[in-house]
């Protein structure tokens, strides 16, 4: 039904120039339609392979993600990659963006066996293209790992925890909410495998570090601190080295 009225409103859209979208629309919906409207007119003026059309494609497809029709993203993702790879590169922006949200895509479904290997090409390329440092490049570095220790591979996630949370306090130095995140991370890595003498220490400088700049009070704060109690009780317990 909602397909049938994504084309119905679509046709209406199309038929006015200008027109915007009714106001009754969801905002996810609104922008699928008019990425709809973009690829069609893309694939009627341009030509199928035009790198405009193909990041239409692209606009449409994460348009797919936001309404939950994750089928026909991952479908639109990995014909878009094809062609872009083909025609324009592998390190291409919208060879690179398509291979990012078909990744993505697939991690929404819990698809790991296909999401890791999109993923870590898309960390290669940024390494390649932005850097090592470069913030891209260490947000997909955290996804990565998030994916790994969703796969259940905690093991592979911690080297690409510590080596973030190593990059981020030389950049921005250990109190900074970017390297306090990191930090968190690999303490949360290190419990889930049993190694809470790692992760104490962690946690101890995290709960400092959010004492004094955001108030041993805040929310964060605290949750924190519970997360320490609670390794530490762990600890006497005999839960972990």
């Amino acid at each position: 039904m909602l397909d049938l009225l994504v084309l119905l409103v679509g046709g209406f859209v199309a038929a006015r120039e200008g027109m915007r979208v009714l106001s009754w629309l969801p905002v996810p919906w609104g922008r699928r339609i008019r990425a709809a409207r973009d690829v069609r007119r893309a694939e009627k003026w341009l030509g199928a392979e035009d790198p405009r059309t193909l990041q239409f494609r692209n606009d449409l497809a994460a348009a797919y993600v936001d309404t939950g029709s994750i089928g026909r993203a991952v479908v639109l993702y990995e014909k878009t990659l094809g062609i872009a790879g083909n025609l324009l590169g592998p390190d291409h922006p919208v060879t690179f963006q398509a291979r990012q949200g078909a990744a993505y895509a697939y991690a929404v479904v819990d698809d790991h066996a296909r999401a890791i290997p999109k993923l870590e090409v898309t960390l290669s390329a940024s390494e390649r293209l932005n850097g090592v440092h470069h913030p891209d490049t260490l947000g997909f570095r955290d996804d990565l790992a998030r994916m790994y220790s969703s796969a259940g591979n905690v093991q592979w996630a911690i080297p690409l925890y510590e080596r973030n949370l190593h990059d981020r306090e030389g950049m921005n130095g250990p109190d900074h909410p970017d390297s306090v995140r990191s930090r968190r991370q690999l303490a949360d890595a290190f419990r889930a495998v049993g190694a809470l003498l790692r992760a104490i220490p962690l946690l101890e400088a995290s709960h400092g570090a959010l004492a004094r700049v955001l108030g041993p009070g805040h929310p964060e704060t605290v949750e924190c601190g519970n997360e320490l109690e609670s390794a530490r009780a762990a600890l006497r317990a005999g839960g972990g080295p």
